[in-house]
């Protein structure tokens, strides 16, 4: 007789978490739609396979990336390098460690946002792994101007871009990001005339 484990600090047991497992899957695979919805409720409830004979479309939610895909996957590199930068820019000069930490919190926030809209326009989860390049770095002045220059970039760029999408919901997110852009070139604007 094969007697189940409790786990102490949930008070599951193991049949509980593979329930929870095969929930899981069933669910996903009701997101993704690689099984048909109504075959999947035909054979939980009679305990059999689909019947082969009926035919399924052979569409896939997931679609190869226009440009529109590859410039929100560049984006997405974009705030994660940023996110990046502010990091290490809150370690190394900790006088200012709190405003570049909000700083990184916010590019962490748009990367996630903009991952989301390329998930729901390709199926594709995209989250690249990358590091701030190595090399000689500039001085505090030097990265703080390359920093400003970057998000004026990224605001117009963002800003172009609500104006040629076709999606409404898109399109305000890039109005926002914009607009949050703005902000982080006047916090870092603010940061160099206080050094001044």
């Amino acid at each position: 007789m094969e007697q189940e484990k409790t786990f102490h600090k949930t008070g599951k047991t193991s049949s509980s978490y593979a329930r929870e497992n095969e929930l899981l899957e069933h669910v996903w695979q009701r997101v993704v739609q690689e099984d048909d919805p109504l075959d999947a409720l035909l054979a939980s409830k009679t305990q059999q396979s689909p019947k082969p004979d009926r035919q399924k479309p052979a569409k896939s939610r997931q679609k190869e990336p226009d440009d529109l895909d590859k410039l929100l996957q560049a984006h997405i590199i974009s705030e994660l390098d940023d996110m990046r930068m502010y990091q290490w820019l809150s370690q190394v000069y900790t006088r200012k460690a709190q405003v570049f930490s909000r700083l990184a919190n916010e590019e962490l926030r748009h990367a996630k946002r903009l991952c989301a809209a390329y998930f729901l326009r390709t199926g594709i989860r995209f989250w690249p792994s990358r590091t701030i390049p190595n090399g000689k770095l500039p001085d505090y002045w030097g990265l703080l101007r390359a920093r400003f220059l970057a998000e004026q970039s990224q605001m117009e760029s963002y800003k172009a871009l609500s104006k040629r999408v076709q999606e409404e919901d898109l399109a305000a997110l890039y109005q926002e990001l914009a607009e949050a852009e703005k902000e982080h070139a006047h916090a870092i604007r603010r940061l160099l005339e206080a050094a001044i």
